[in-house]
């Protein structure tokens, strides 16, 4: 399923300059599974690519494809739309409608009237997958910490098995282990189920871990993208106000003092470097 961006610009609102745009003549193109990371600081469009990508706003310039779909000319009967892609607020307790969180889990399979006998073993499937279990079936939705609310609004996602995956700032007051556990399951979601996974984030470390390939955004605009080689440029991500990814950070601090390392995606790979080269 194609996302396609043509030219696009984002006005606050409609009688905005260019200059207060959120995204300002932006495109690009993903065809294929994977994990796309789309990196910058807070207000630099993030959020605006998936309110288009995701039928909420409209461009006020240029063309958004996602599928069979246009902004151009499909802004209606989008349920098919949204049943294909899954978006994860920034704030999940904003995409709650119900009050527990078995019942936000039916929600979307009833919305969408997804026929499915087995709903209920769908559900905790889909709970089991962002690591939670049955326990949490009965829990009201307003007892849920921020890292349960998030595991919660993302199972309720993936129980309609969407074929694209926004992911808005998902690790923002969860822990390392959280972190690694959702990177485990992003990589589960491309490689099995072969998902398209979008990332909007600051968290570099998090995006360096995981990431297929990377969108370096700031002030509405896509500055540089490629492989995860682009974040070796520690310059230019602090010119960004954006933290280097400390694995690249140690690596570059390991070389001035003459120690060849390579660059690696995690650390427990990075361990094993530093005692293979260095030892």
């Amino acid at each position: 399923m194609e996302i396609k961006f043509e030219k696009v610009t984002l006005l606050k609102n409609r009688g905005c300059s260019k200059k207060n745009a959120i995204l300002k003549n932006i495109s690009f193109d993903i065809f294929t599974s994977g994990i796309y990371g789309f990196v910058g600081n807070s207000n630099c469009g993030k959020s605006g690519i998936c309110e288009l990508i995701s039928f909420l706003n409209k461009p006020n310039l240029g063309r958004v494809k996602v599928g069979k779909y246009s902004s151009v000319s499909h802004m209606r009967n989008l349920n098919k739309l949204r049943f294909d892609v899954g978006y994860l607020y920034s704030d999940p307790f904003d995409m709650f409608v119900t009050t527990t969180v078995k019942k936000e889990l039916l929600f979307g399979l009833k919305y969408f009237k997804y026929k499915y006998k087995t709903k209920n073993k769908r559900i905790i499937d889909s709970l089991k997958l962002v690591g939670l279990d049955e326990s949490y079936l009965d829990k009201k939705l307003s007892t849920l910490s921020l890292s349960e609310a998030r595991k919660v609004a993302l199972a309720s996602i993936l129980t309609f098995n969407p074929k694209i995956l926004l992911l808005d700032a998902p690790t923002i007051g969860i822990s390392t282990k959280d972190k690694n556990d959702l990177i485990r399951l992003l990589k589960t979601l491309k490689n099995k189920y072969n998902k398209i996974v979008l990332i909007m984030t600051k968290d570099t470390d998090f995006i360096y871990s995981c990431s297929d390939y990377i969108f370096l955004m700031n002030e509405g605009e896509i500055v540089k993208r490629g492989r995860k080689d682009i974040m070796h440029d520690v310059k230019m991500l602090r010119d960004m106000n954006l933290m280097p990814p400390r694995i690249v950070t140690f690596v570059d601090e390991a070389r001035k003092k003459g120690i060849n390392l390579k660059y690696y995606d995690n650390v427990k790979d990075l361990a094993k470097g530093v005692y293979r080269d260095a030892c």
